[in-house]
């Protein structure tokens, strides 16, 4: 019979104390080595033992004042929430639409719950101390680089709620929303197929970021299953954002679009490269999409008003962002899952069509 983690009989143990009243509303429990000791553990599982508890809402962590225990029954996690978004260069970081749906949205479903949400700068250096230093519960942050992953993780162990939205970054104390980029490729993909087309490229941006390796694993995952040829020389990423913004990226493709064999369908993962995939085959004097079929990410208002119409992946960031402020006010009364995903959907529209006749 497989036996249970130590450190979650561990933490059973100290839940039937906070429920028994052993350890009463408002005191502060023992320190981690006093129960190591108590309980003969190691540190390590009192730690984690007292993390997942703090993760749900049972207990509170103060800075350099302990561990104290919440009451669950009058609902204080409003009271006690302070919840911290973290971007890197705020200003222009929430110029982007994406970053704007995400923001907005958590800003008003915060603000309906009667909290309110501090924003702060997400500095290159020394980022764990002065995260830290807000006390935030929970720190937010809108998709961040897989580099942060490390800083994030610490400042969970150091009993910092974290939350994570639009990314796939997961890690002990830390939950993550986000739309589901596999299934969203799958969805252009098939539509593309279903039109006839075979030959199918991928254009995108920053390749370390966790959406864009997402998406790339959906678009060969559906051209798989679909019995598409998957070919190397059709994957162009840009470094920079745009395809314009790195020398190699854009002539990759230029060079793709203008050959005699190209590709007769293009999905870009996001909106403004779609829309600059869209430039590229007119000035290539490629009809869209009587010679070319685009698929592009994401769904601002401009897409719909762009000529043609943008058929695009749209991704309930709405839905994402208010579910995540219920959650951060709810810790207490159900344990969260760490990964929730929201199904995106196909926005048909008028840069698609039946793939050309082979030459």
């Amino acid at each position: 019979m497989r036996t249970e983690p130590r450190y979650l009989q561990l933490r059973a143990a100290l839940l039937e104390r906070i429920k028994s009243g052993s350890y009463q509303v408002g005191t502060r429990i023992p320190t981690e080595p006093e129960i190591a000791d108590e309980f003969s553990v190691s540190r390590m599982t009192a730690n984690r033992a007292i993390l997942s508890l703090v993760s749900d809402g049972w207990l509170h962590r103060k800075k350099k004042s302990g561990t104290f225990v919440v009451d669950v029954q009058s609902d204080p996690l409003v009271r006690l929430a302070r919840p911290v978004v973290a971007i890197r260069e705020p200003e222009r970081t929430l110029e982007d639409d994406y970053f704007q749906g995400l923001y907005w949205a958590l800003n008003a479903g915060i603000t309906a719950h009667g909290g309110s949400l501090l924003t702060v700068p997400l500095p290159e250096t020394d980022r764990v101390a002065h995260l830290q230093s807000f006390d935030a519960d929970p720190l937010i942050l809108f998709g961040p680089q897989r580099a942060f992953h490390d800083d994030l993780l610490e400042i969970a162990r150091n009993g910092t709620r974290v939350l994570l939205l639009g990314t796939t970054l997961q890690g002990f104390g830390m939950v993550a929303i986000d739309s589901d980029n596999l299934l969203g490729p799958a969805l252009a993909i098939s539509h593309l197929a279903e039109l006839g087309h075979r030959d199918i490229a991928f254009f995108g941006a920053y390749p370390d970021d966790a959406n864009t390796v997402d998406r790339l694993r959906g678009y060969n995952a559906a051209m798989g299953a679909r019995g598409l040829l998957r070919k190397q020389e059709r994957v162009v990423i840009s470094p920079e954002g745009l395809l314009e913004r790195d020398r190699s990226a854009l002539e990759a493709a230029l060079r793709m679009l203008s050959a005699p064999d190209r590709p007769s369908a293009v999905f870009a993962a996001g909106s403004h490269l779609a829309l600059e995939t869209v430039s590229l085959a007119r000035s290539l004097n490629l009809r869209v999409p009587e010679d070319i079929s685009i698929v592009g990410y994401d769904d601002p208002p401009f897409v719909s008003r762009a000529i043609p119409p943008l058929t695009t992946v749209r991704q309930p960031l709405a839905e994402m962002a208010t579910f995540a402020a219920d959650l951060i006010y709810s810790f207490g009364a159900t344990a969260p899952r760490t990964y929730n995903l929201f199904d995106p959907v196909l926005i048909l529209r008028g840069t698609t069509a039946s793939a050309p006749p082979i030459q």
